[in-house]
């Protein structure tokens, strides 16, 4: 698996193309703790208004915070706005990181 990504990088790299769209990632973009971007998700698979969760290529990404809505969903992109306080990824495993 390491060996196929190394190659995708390269490729990315002499195509001059972001990373993510050879590598099959997730990409997130937060603004402040106002708004955030998620693009490359796989689905919704729970929404609140204090906690939405999504799947990804790579395992889930849990968003925490208050009055929490979806701005906008696409079949490869979704905005989260409210006020965030975490963003956490899971692995399939169920390992978490997070900022």
């Amino acid at each position: 698996m390491a060996g196929r990504r190394d190659l995708r990088r390269k490729v990315a790299a002499m195509l001059e193309l972001p990373e993510e769209t050879m590598l099959d990632v997730a990409r997130i973009s937060l603004v402040g703790d106002m708004d955030l971007l998620v693009e490359n998700h796989r689905g919704l698979v729970f929404y609140s208004p204090e906690q939405v969760v999504l799947a990804v290529p790579q395992g889930r990404i849990a968003v925490s915070g208050a009055e929490l809505s979806i701005g906008y969903l696409s079949p490869d992109q979704v905005t989260i706005l409210g006020r965030i306080r975490s963003v956490r990824y899971v692995d399939p495993e169920g390992r978490e990181g997070g900022c």
